[in-house]
């Protein structure tokens, strides 16, 4: 089920999608439904005239993957082009649900659910392996900002993925990244893993006032597809 918005302010429409889009300056949700400690606003907050989020956690409680429903209802806004969010399950994170929210802005004569395929298109937990999602987690950045606060809690010397994750570039190598390697970050970005539980990595990655791009990362890394 999708729920259909047709706004005849094209003004504020426009300036609520583009803070969505993380086109603004806007604060982070101040409620959020924290996904184990990744930080997530609640899913009944996420829309298109919200800031921009990678994952949300519904209200359901989960012990198991496979207690989540797949699908979320999404939004769909028609007006001088096309603009969808849509909630696929990422899991059962921190003991309820979790859901990608895959986002997507089109042309003029977009169906909504056409705009929902290109969103798709893009999305990294789609990219067909854990590792191809690590590499996508990264950006156009490379993820590098990030390598000290992994090494930290991760991959440094006596840490839990030290061995699995000696070539990665989230820990300073140069590649490529492995599902072996993937698996061991996620398990310490959940669950009250290693890092997710650090609160020396918690004020450097994921409440970091004015810049989100750590927890976006960490967010999209713990979501990835499980080899």
């Amino acid at each position: 089920m999708r729920i259909h918005t047709f706004l005849v302010h094209a003004f504020l429409v426009h300036a609520s999608i583009l803070a969505f889009f993380g086109c603004s300056g806007d604060p982070a949700p101040t409620s959020t439904g924290d996904c184990g400690g990744l930080d997530c606003p609640s899913c009944d907050e996420v829309n298109l005239f919200g800031p921009k989020t990678d994952i949300c956690q519904s209200s359901v409680t989960c012990a198991a993957d496979a207690d989540c429903a797949t699908t979320l209802d999404g939004q769909c806004v028609v007006d001088l082009g096309t603009y969808t969010a849509d909630f696929f399950a990422a899991g059962c994170v921190g003991g309820a649900c979790a859901y990608h929210v895959v986002t997507a802005g089109c042309p003029d004569l977009t169906t909504c659910s056409d705009c929902t395929e290109q969103g798709k298109s893009q999305a990294c937990y789609l990219k067909g392996s854990a590792a191809a999602c690590a590499d996508c987690c990264r950006g156009s950045s490379g993820g590098t900002y990030a390598v000290p606060f992994f090494q930290a809690c991760a991959c440094g010397a006596g840490m839990p993925c030290e061995s699995a994750c000696s070539n990665s570039r989230y820990c300073g190598g140069q590649g490529p990244e492995t599902d072996t390697c993937v698996a061991c970050l996620k398990g310490t970005l959940r669950d009250e893993g290693a890092c997710v539980a650090s609160s020396d990595f918690q004020s450097a990655c994921i409440h970091v006032e004015g810049n989100s791009a750590c927890k976006s990362l960490s967010q999209c890394l713990a979501t990835c597809p499980t080899p």
